[in-house]
């Protein structure tokens, strides 16, 4: 399994300035503990040698949060340091992909718009990095690139996905968004 990361996720993951507030993107409630479930995400993915991609336009995202310059080595070495991280690149089959995905209709309304530009230039990036790198799923918070991940095929979780009892840590997978299974479960698929 590889998983893609947003900012929004990979923020719970590093713990880097991460929010309290975050919200399923799908039914727009608050999710509870999100560091919690981003640990049990990272623990589930790393008992599992799966793969956690990292889109640099995320990294950079979150880094420029950190204000103390000097860490950001420590948190790329700290990214380097655990198997299940991979760093993915904004490469030439990810140009191709993010162009083709502003239809005529949002180059319209954009037209002018230069903070929604940029927002959807990142998002469209990770979108795109998601298809390019053979990504099975994109893990966000943001309602709107859900919508155009979904749109596009790719399938997309938030840690709203993760189960929030830390006695059954336990990420679903065959079943329905917010839907979580247990650890007994999944040993019998």
């Amino acid at each position: 399994m590889r998983l893609v990361v947003d900012a929004n996720v990979l923020m719970q993951i590093l713990k880097v300035g991460g929010r309290n507030d975050l919200t399923c993107p799908r039914t727009g409630k608050i999710v509870d503990n999100p560091e919690g479930r981003a640990e049990t995400l990272l623990d589930l993915m790393a008992t599992k040698a799966d793969r956690i991609l990292i889109p640099t336009p995320a990294l950079s995202e979150i880094l420029v949060r950190v204000e103390d310059h000097d860490l950001h080595r420590e948190y790329l070495t700290l990214i380097n340091s655990m198997a299940c991280f991979d760093l993915i690149s904004f490469d030439a089959i990810s140009a191709i992909n993010c162009a083709q995905l502003v239809n005529n209709s949002e180059l319209k309304q954009l037209k002018g718009v230069e903070d929604d530009k940029k927002k959807i230039s990142f998002d469209r990036q990770i979108i795109a990095m998601t298809q390019a790198h053979g990504g099975d799923e994109l893990w966000t918070h943001d309602k709107k690139m859900l919508m155009k991940a979904e749109a596009v095929g790719i399938a997309v979780k938030s840690l709203a996905d993760v189960a929030s009892n830390m006695s059954q840590l336990e990420l679903k997978e065959e079943s329905s968004p917010g839907e979580v299974v247990s650890m007994d479960s999944r040993r019998n698929k």
